[in-house]
């Protein structure tokens, strides 16, 4: 009985991929179902080329990782920063829909969306074990209808 595994990859439409990415992808290695690295090297040139060069992945690697969580009533923003001084040395800012930092090194400034409305005077703000987690409610939004008044000049 033959693997499933090298039957797709046998009966794979490789030509459509390449159309789709716009260049010729390297063939699998005989071995290739033994040691899988070689994608690696794939998806490493094929992101080169998505790319453009003015993008700088340096100033990506300075970015803060963020998680960001809803729950009924709030959403909760988690923004890793292992170094305490520069936790300390930052500044933060909430808006009803995004969250920016200042303060980072090389004065890059980084901005986090929100997936919803919040109230930013209810965000409440915690640095523990190099995470800075914000706790915010969420705006809610009224479905009543309110009369408005209409001035008419003649």
């Amino acid at each position: 009985m033959d693997d499933p595994k090298s039957q797709f990859l046998n009966n794979f439409d490789w030509k459509g991929l390449e159309q789709f990415f716009g260049g010729k992808f390297p063939s699998a290695p005989i071995d290739g179902m033994n040691d899988p690295a070689w994608v690696e090297h794939i998806v490493k040139d094929v992101m080169k080329k998505a790319f453009p060069k003015s993008v700088d992945l340096k100033m990506m690697n300075k970015q803060l990782r963020t998680e960001i969580f809803e729950t009924h009533n709030n959403v909760i923003v988690k923004i890793h920063i292992p170094d305490k001084t520069q936790a300390q040395n930052l500044k933060t800012y909430v808006g009803v829909n995004r969250i920016k930092l200042e303060g980072l090194p090389d004065d890059i400034k980084q901005t986090v969306k929100l997936p919803t409305h919040i109230l930013p005077e209810s965000c409440k703000a915690v640095y523990r074990k190099g995470v800075l987690q914000m706790q915010l409610r969420k705006a809610k939004i009224s479905e009543r209808m309110h009369e408005v008044n209409v001035r008419f000049y003649d």
